[in-house]
């Protein structure tokens, strides 16, 4: 299977990719949470926005994934969790792949995965 169709949908005509992050409510890092509540909204803005790309966690991404048109931005999906954003670091560090990662991300047509390597 050829990537080409994916990374034509990632990336601009000049080679550039503007990924707008929104997966925060994945962290369980309550600060991050300021302006994304009404999470079908904030996604609606930030299509409005034209960004190349839009990351969203699994729960998000059918938000975007239903939004008709052709120049809907492609999603980069989060494929972790993890506990290394808040203000502290906790004394355990984890990244947890979500189940099925790879599969999921196919299922809902991201054009890329995010994860954290610890």
């Amino acid at each position: 299977m050829s990537v080409t169709p994916r990374l034509n949908r990632m990336f601009s005509r000049q080679g550039k990719c503007f990924d707008v992050a929104i997966d925060h409510g994945f962290f369980n890092e309550f600060s991050f949470l300021s302006g994304i509540e009404n999470m079908k909204q904030a996604i609606r803005t930030i299509v409005e926005a034209s960004p190349d790309c839009i990351q969203l966690s699994t729960g998000q991404a059918r938000l975007l994934q239903t939004i008709p048109g052709k120049q809907k931005p492609g999603l980069v999906l989060r494929t972790d969790a993890a506990n290394i954003y808040g203000s502290e670091l906790p004394g355990f560090l984890f990244s947890e792949l979500i189940d099925r990662a790879i599969e999921q991300a196919v299922r809902l047509d991201a054009v890329a995965v995010c994860v954290n390597l610890l």
